[in-house]
């Protein structure tokens, strides 16, 4: 993911891949106070697909958590 500002010019870039399969993001969307960001998408890991939501700084692009579902356990 990337932050650009109105010129193009990159802000931050941030790059999430907490598997080795496929991961992708399906959604993505800013809260009312412009701070975070929150990406939803799928990790698919071990033949199951994992819903993986994750909160970033608008401000630097930096992780504040995530969350991976385990539908295997």
């Amino acid at each position: 993911m990337e932050k650009l500002n109105e010129n193009g010019t990159n802000i931050w870039n941030y790059t999430s891949d907490p598997s080795a399969s496929s991961d992708t993001a399906y959604g993505i969307t800013l809260d009312p106070s412009e701070q975070y960001l929150y990406v939803a998408g799928y990790d698919y890991v071990g033949g199951d697909y994992r819903l993986r939501v994750e909160k970033l700084s608008a401000a630097n692009g930096s992780n504040i958590w995530n969350y991976t579902s385990d539908p295997s356990a």
